[in-house]
């Protein structure tokens, strides 16, 4: 998303206005993630919800790149996708916090803040390589979004084999 304004404006012609409104958006996907990441996570568990996050999360940044080979290059096509965008990151984020937190229950604030920083600091690097892809398609920041979801999946993959508890 670190990319998105400046596609939104240079690319897609948009007043800071329309930027705002069509973000609205992702926001509105990431509270519908939200809502059934709290509807269905003890239902299907931890992981699941993940895996099930990351897999929508996956889709939809492959689908920024798929629209652009196909020439489809405008907002409707970009906050769309980013739509389920947020959609993915309102499903992983809150089972994802549970599972940082409950590693080891007594160090559970730090490893939050841990986890936090971790976040921000991949983050601002990807922001940071975004910059340099951004031409006059959105295919490479598509790209690069694709390879961020799927390296989100396969980590959460594997997290799936740390253990829940101190006894280890």
């Amino acid at each position: 998303l670190g990319g998105a304004p400046y596609v939104s404006q240079k690319l897609f012609g948009l007043t800071p206005t329309q930027y705002g409104l069509y973000f609205v958006l992702v926001a509105v996907g990431y509270s519908l993630g939200n809502f059934l990441s709290g509807r269905y996570a003890a239902r299907l568990g931890l992981y699941k919800i993940i895996m099930v996050g990351c897999s929508v999360t996956v889709l939809a940044c492959a689908s920024v790149v798929v629209f652009s080979l196909f020439g489809l290059e405008g907002p409707l096509y970009l906050f769309g996708a980013t739509f389920l965008l947020g959609i993915g990151n309102g499903l992983v984020l809150p089972s994802a916090s549970v599972g940082v937190v409950s590693v080891i229950p007594r160090l559970a604030g730090s490893a939050s803040g841990l986890s936090g920083a971790i976040v921000t600091l991949i983050s601002a690097g990807f922001s940071y390589i975004v910059a340099f892809m951004l031409t006059d398609s959105v295919a490479p920041m598509g790209l690069l979004m694709t390879f961020a979801a799927v390296a989100a999946m396969v980590f959460s993959y594997f997290a799936k084999f740390v253990p829940l508890d101190e006894s280890n």
